[in-house]
C-alpha cells in the first residue's frame, strides 16, 4: 500500500506507438480507439491517482493524434473526478531542432 507524492507517466499514443506484438500490449488488448482509452489510458490514470498522497501531483506525457483529441477528452475526464486541480502544461522538446514536435505534460493536483 505505497503512496506517492508526484506520479509521471507517458503511455503509448494508442496505435502511434507500438512497443511489440505481444498479447499484453495495450493495443493488442484494445483494438478501437475507445476501448484503449477507456480500458487502458483512463483506468491506468484512475489507479495512478489512487496511489497519490494528499496533495500529490500527477503528470502525463500524452499527445493528440490526426483522429483524436486525447488531450481534450483527458481534461474532460479527470476534470470529471472531481478531485483533481488542473495545474497546467509544460511542453518539452529541443527548439533547435528543425523536425521536434513539442510534447505536452499535463499536470494535475490531487485536492483532498
Amino acid at each position: 500500500n505505497q503512496s506517492f507524492d508526484f506520479i509521471f507517466t507517458s503511455p503509448p499514443y494508442f496505435n502511434i506507438e507500438s512497443y511489440s506484438n505481444h498479447k499484453d500490449q495495450s493495443i493488442q488488448k484494445f483494438k478501437t480507439f475507445e476501448k484503449w482509452y477507456q480500458y487502458f489510458l483512463l483506468e491506468s490514470i484512475k489507479q495512478s491517482i489512487e496511489k497519490l498522497e494528499s496533495n500529490g501531483i500527477f503528470a502525463i506525457n500524452i499527445n493528440n493524434t490526426k483522429e483524436h483529441n486525447i488531450i481534450d477528452k483527458l481534461m474532460i475526464d479527470i476534470q470529471n473526478l472531481e478531485i483533481m486541480e488542473f495545474l497546467g502544461i509544460i511542453y518539452f522538446g529541443d527548439p533547435k531542432c528543425k523536425s521536434t514536435i513539442f510534447q505536452p505534460i499535463l499536470i494535475w493536483k490531487l485536492i483532498y
